[in-house]
C-alpha cells in the first residue's frame, strides 16, 4: 500500500499518538516512514496546509521530547525556506512548552528558530517565524525574553496577533496584570476581542494540568488553538 498511497497523514497521526501514551520508540518508528516526497505533497492536496504544516511541527516536538534531535532535523530539512524552517523550530518549542517541558531542549528549538532568522535574504517577505519565535521567548520567561519578544516583532506587519501572543503568554504564567496591560490603548474592539481570547486561553494553558480545576475540562478539551 505504501508504495500506491500517500499514508503520511497516518504516520503522523500515529508517531504523535504514540508520543501521547509516552511510547517514545514507536512513535520514532512512525515519524521514520515519513519522506520529503510524499510530506510535501500533503500540501498540495490539502484543504488547509497549515494543517499540514501543524502536523510536522509536533512531530519534531514529539521527536526532541524523546531526544531524538537527528530524526527532527530530518524533517526539518524537508522544507528549503528559513522561514519555514524557523517557523517550525519555534512551533515545536511552543508545543514542549505547553506540555510543561521548559529546559534545555527547548532551548535548543529557539536558538535553531533565531539562527534561521538571520540567514533570511528577503527580509521583505510576510515573517510569521517571528510570531512563533515572540510566542516562544514569552513562554520561555527568562531575563530579558520578554523585551526580546518584543524587538522580534517589531517589523511584522501583523503586529498586533505576535502582542496578543504575548500576553496569552503572560496569561499562562498566571501574570493577568502584565497580560492586560500589554493590551495597546486606544484600538478597535476586534482587536481587543483578540487580546482578550488570547489571554483566556493562555490562562486555561497555564492551569489545565492542575487537578484543583476540573471546570476548566471541558474548556481545554474543546478550545480552538
Amino acid at each position: 500500500a505504501i508504495q500506491y498511497t500517500n499514508l503520511d497523514f497516518l504516520f503522523f497521526y500515529l508517531g504523535h499518538l504514540a508520543a501521547q501514551n509516552n511510547e517514545g520508540d514507536r512513535s520514532l518508528y512512525y515519524y521514520s516512514q515519513l519522506t520529503p516526497e510524499k510530506t510535501k505533497a500533503l500540501f498540495l492536496n490539502s484543504f488547509n496546509p497549515d494543517y499540514a504544516f501543524q502536523f510536522v511541527a509536533q512531530a519534531i516536538a514529539d521527536l526532541t521530547r524523546f531526544d531524538h534531535p537527528a530524526e527532527a532535523e530530518r524533517l526539518v530539512r524537508f522544507f528549503d525556506g528559513t522561514v519555514n524552517r524557523s517557523s517550525l523550530y519555534a512551533y515545536a518549542a511552543n508545543e514542549l512548552m505547553l506540555q510543561g517541558i521548559n529546559d534545555s531542549r527547548v532551548d535548543q528549538l529557539i536558538d535553531s528558530a533565531r539562527a534561521q532568522t538571520t540567514r533570511t535574504r528577503n527580509l521583505n517577505t510576510i515573517q510569521p517565524n517571528r510570531v512563533e519565535i515572540a510566542y516562544a521567548l514569552a513562554l520561555r520567561d527568562e531575563k530579558s525574553d520578554i523585551s526580546e519578544a518584543y524587538t522580534t516583532i517589531k517589523n511584522v506587519e501583523f503586529k498586533f496577533i505576535g502582542m496578543s501572543r504575548i500576553s496569552r503568554a503572560h496569561a499562562q504564567h498566571g501574570k493577568l496584570f502584565e497580560a492586560s496591560q500589554s493590551i495597546p490603548d486606544n484600538i478597535a474592539d476586534p482587536d481587543i476581542l483578540l487580546f482578550s481570547w488570547n489571554i483566556l486561553v493562555g490562562y486555561g494553558e497555564g492551569i489545565k494540568h492542575s487537578e484543583e480545576t476540573p471546570q476548566w475540562k471541558l474548556f481545554v478539551e474543546n478550545r480552538l488553538r
